[in-house]
């Protein structure tokens, strides 16, 4: 496997190695074709992710899309996601 998705609700997968721009990549739950370079230990979107929706990693969400954020992108970052923030 060159990723890992830990639960089937999961919007992102994490990368288990360093991932070229173009490459497929095999999950668990099929396969994804990588629209930018993913280094190891980041995450790449599985689906098409809308401004302002949640974004869930482990089966939790880990923050909310401050901007679209297309399959297969490694938009997954701060720049692209506001953290939640306990109330």
């Amino acid at each position: 496997m060159d990723s890992t998705v830990v639960h089937p609700d999961d919007d992102v997968l994490v990368a288990l190695r360093d991932i070229n721009k173009g490459e497929t990549v095999q999950h668990v739950h099929g396969e994804l074709i990588v629209t930018e370079a993913i280094e190891k230990g980041h995450k790449a979107a599985l689906r098409d992710i809308k401004q302002g929706e949640r974004i869930l990693k482990y089966g939790f969400p880990i923050g909310t899309a401050t901007e679209r954020i297309p399959k297969g992108a490694w938009s997954i970052h701060t720049t692209s996601r506001r953290r939640l923030m306990a109330r």
